[in-house]
């Protein structure tokens, strides 16, 4: 079946790539404001019409509308693995290979935007810990000399085959995240874990590197322009240091760009030390660009489909995590780049939304969260980082960030609320639309220098005729608008539609907390799935979202979700994802809503644990589960403490029954960093040490394995 969504969005950057076809793409700017694009296009034919203000708009325009003058796309080799992955109808078989990629760079430079090509030289992700050779090389891989063969060959190809049609990158990044070198592993597993080890050697490393540099340089002379080499390393730091002073040491010099990875969860430091970190950068390499190659911040903690949820933490200064503080994070970490000598900064996949696509973990998208756009909808999100690329922020004199926010708690608001102002100072109004954050508020955040005034006002949708009326009492001086002046240090305007009325910001507290919803299916129908539904689950404006529950073991379903601390409302199980079919809650434990079972948070993380249609509780941590011989084998698996912590703590566990039994620890992807204990042990209690002094800072997962009998937690390393 043909995809509608992806035809019309198609029409439209053609019509774009004809009326600009003898537009140049834009002379290499003086910093890059950028984003990771390689979901773009299977986003479109998975269903996403992105849109700005409600309007089905190409989604490359958008970004370049907004600022954005760098396109990043990964290039896998031949990723067949992908063919094995069952998507909805209209999905091609292979994205981020060559034909994507070169869509990809057409639309792009269409819309006036530079390029970064990222050639991972692999058929998956290559990252710190998997860096694994394409299947096309399988049989050059243990020869070096004919696998560095093989990356020139290769690299040469692409470039020239893209600069016939027109469409050579500005920049492109030889190998992704190559901490520990690049082509590490000869193959994969059923698991994706790289497989029959090939090298450790550095001058081996170095020769492959050198083999993808010469190669784009070849290239770029015959086409008589210039390519910016970039290489990356994932993380800062001394090791970021170490890497790079380590390449150069290897007779790896022939580059550009120095890039790396920062996620601030994961790889520790402060925007500040970000700053620090790229002024000696460039005192090293007066020579050579500086950029962060990929970065996130999220918007929420909310996940809005089955895959879990990188990136999923706020930093302090920066919280509660929302769009407008979302913006203000990124724009103080590129001015931390930018102020400081760096040459750019790279969001990753800020359009990977959630979808009914799978990925090779599970369906739906790991950054939903913190995507520039909604995922109900995919309506760009007017308050959030999207704007953080504007080149009018960059422009102002130390500003500040405004928030406009209005209650319409007695409005219809079918077509959406509006903020109406003249930010320019030219003469046009302009007119924008509002985020909606729930409970009738919505709000627009904007950049502004200390001092600055005028006028503005509210409407009702984006037709004339449904402004709001301003009481003469907070009206401007013989006008119908309200007025702002940032003197003296305000920076938030919040009132009641058409009233004088000032309205206290409902904000999340800090921290939240992990609240996790489990039932007990004993003896119900769960052939339909299992589900739960609340207050708590409000998606992108829309009230008691069904959100399907996790089949933990036999009749045991979870669902886990993060909760202001303080927060109350109802909940209840479904036996199907349809609002006929949910559980009938005793009296004697209706809690919220006449009907409906409640919760009442603290400060700590909470679980409820109940039988379906009943008030009898029971304990999620030590469930019973089946083994394939029937039996029964009890396992618990404690929190550990400290946590968070630094670089050690302890995980106490139980097991009821001798046997052989793991325990191992995970990052987020699923790829297992340490195994703690693998063996016999007695039934009993245990504690184990785990010491991540060699781990970077960020969440992971514990998993201990019994038999059949799982069980798994998070513990957070801040260093």
């Amino acid at each position: 079946m043909w995809n509608n969504t992806r035809f019309r969005v198609e029409i439209l950057w053609i019509v774009i790539l004809a009326a600009t076809i003898a537009k140049p793409v834009a002379a290499q700017e003086a910093f890059y404001f950028g984003n990771d694009l390689s979901y773009a296009n299977q986003m479109e034919d998975c269903g996403a019409d992105f849109k700005e203000d409600g309007k089905v708009k190409d989604v490359y325009q958008i970004y370049a509308d907004h600022g954005n003058n760098l396109v990043r796309l990964r290039l896998w080799i031949k990723p067949t693995w992908q063919r094995s992955i069952d998507q909805p109808d209209g999905v091609k078989e292979m994205y981020s290979d060559y034909d994507d990629v070169k869509e990809a760079i057409q639309r792009s430079k269409a819309a006036g935007m530079n390029v970064l090509l990222d050639f991972h030289y692999s058929d998956f992700w290559a990252d710190p810990g998997r860096q694994i050779l394409t299947q096309n090389w399988y049989f050059v891989g243990p020869r070096e000399d004919a696998l560095a063969d093989s990356v020139y060959n290769y690299t040469h190809k692409v470039l020239s085959d893209l600069n016939e049609e027109g469409l050579l990158p500005e920049m492109i990044q030889v190998g992704n995240e190559t901490n520990s070198g690049i082509m590490r592993h000869r193959s994969m597993n059923v698991n994706y874990e790289g497989v029959e080890f090939l090298s450790d050697s550095w001058s081996r490393h170095a020769k492959l590197f050198n083999a993808g540099i010469s190669a784009a340089r070849a290239v770029a002379d015959s086409a008589d322009t210039h390519i910016d080499i970039a290489l990356h390393y994932a993380g800062v730091g001394s090791g970021l240091e170490w890497w790079y002073q380590n390449a150069v040491n290897n007779g790896i010099t022939d580059f550009d760009v120095i890039g790396f990875s920062y996620y601030e969860n994961y790889h520790g430091s402060t925007i500040s030390g970000i700053g620090t970190q790229v002024v000696r950068l460039r005192n090293e390499y007066p020579d050579k660009k500086i950029m962060i190659l990929e970065t996130a911040y999220p918007w929420t903690s909310a996940n809005f489909d089955g895959n879990p949820n990188i990136v999923s933490d706020g930093v302090t200064g920066y919280l509660p995590l929302n769009p407008a503080n979302q913006l203000r994070y990124m724009v103080d970490l590129t001015n931390a780049v930018k102020n400081n000598g760096g040459d750019g900064v790279i969001f990753w996949e800020s359009a990977w939304v959630s979808t009914g696509c799978s990925t090779a973990w599970s369906e739906g998208s790991s950054h939903d969260h913190v995507a520039f756009f909604r995922s109900d909808t995919y309506d760009f999100i007017p308050s959030g980082a999207g704007q953080w690329m504007e080149p009018y922020i960059y422009a102002l004199d130390d500003p500040e960030l405004v928030t406009f926010r209005v209650d319409m708690k007695s409005e219809e608001v079918s077509d959406g609320v509006y903020l109406v102002s003249d930010f320019d100072g030219d003469g046009e109004e302009e007119v924008s639309p509002m985020f909606d954050e729930g409970r009738n508020r919505y709000s627009i955040t904007r950049y502004m220098e200390p001092g600055s005034n005028g006028e503005y006002y509210f409407m009702n949708g984006d037709e004339p005729g449904v402004r709001e009326t301003i009481p003469v009492e907070c009206a401007s001086e013989g006008g119908s608008n309200r007025t702002y002046d940032t003197t003296g240090d305000i920076y938030s305007f919040e009132f009641e539609w058409a009233s004088c009325t000032s309205i206290s910001v409902i904000q999340p507290q800090d921290p939240e907390i992990t609240v996790t919803f489990a039932v007990d299916m004993s003896g119900v129908n769960t052939s339909n799935g299992v589900y739960v539904t609340g207050d708590f689950t409000r998606v992108n404006g829309s009230d008691w979202s069904i959100m399907e529950m996790q089949n933990l073991t036999g009749n045991i379903y979870t669902y886990e979700t993060k909760v202001d601390t303080g927060a109350e409302g109802g909940w209840y199980f479904l036996n199907r994802n349809d609002w006929g079919y949910r559980e009938t809650v005793p009296s004697a434990c209706v809690g919220y809503y006449n009907a409906d079972r409640g919760y009442f948070l603290g400060a700590s993380d909470t679980t409820f644990a109940y039988k379906w249609s009943s008030c009898e509780t029971f304990d999620l941590t030590a469930v019973n589960i089946e083994e394939e011989s029937g039996r029964t084998y009890k396992i618990k698996l404690d929190q550990n403490y400290p946590n968070p912590f630094n670089p050690a703590t302890t995980i106490t566990y139980e097991i009821e029954k001798p046997g052989y039994i793991d325990l191992s620890l995970f990052t987020v992807h699923g790829r297992k960093v340490m195994t703690l204990v693998s063996g016999f042990k007695a039934g009993g209690s245990y504690r184990e040490v785990l010491n991540a002094s060699e781990l970077p800072s960020g969440v992971y997962l514990y998993r201990l394995k019994a038999g059949e009998a799982v069980l798994t937690r998070k513990l957070m390393l801040i260093k």
